[in-house]
């Protein structure tokens, strides 16, 4: 895989968005699609744009993080990122590659996307032999 992983942004907290554009920033296989502070913009700009890695804070006004994954046909490889522990179970339910604590340390989030990076490629070297 040559190519840039795109990622998108969904958190209420404007602080938490700068955060996490900061540390994509960091990373050079990453390339920022979007930012949002609403999990239903968010959803209409999924319908028409395909992104490989979701970080999405769970606990939102309107609609939620879980809500916003559920309501896909085909998520994302989606990372939580939480202040709240307790939502950790219920993310992994849907199928969510790792689940970010706040405050997230640039270092956890590397490993996070590292993992999310790892599945990609052996999900594109899957697809691309059976084609």
């Amino acid at each position: 895989m040559n190519r840039k992983l795109q990622c998108l942004i969904v958190d209420d907290e404007i602080m938490g968005i700068r955060l996490l554009e900061a540390f994509v920033n960091k990373i050079n296989y990453l390339e920022l699609a979007g930012s949002f502070g609403d999990a239903a913009d968010a959803l209409n700009f999924l319908e028409n744009q395909d992104i490989d890695i979701l970080f999405t804070d769970i606990q939102m006004p309107g609609m939620n993080g879980l809500e916003l994954i559920r309501s896909l046909p085909h998520p994302p490889v989606t990372i939580f990122v939480s202040a709240h522990r307790d939502f950790a179970p219920e993310g992994f339910e849907t199928d969510a590659i790792d689940y970010l604590v706040k405050p997230v340390t640039f270092q956890r989030f590397e490993k996070a996307v590292e993992k999310a990076r790892n599945y990609l490629l052996l999900k594109f070297e899957a697809e691309k032999n059976t084609t």
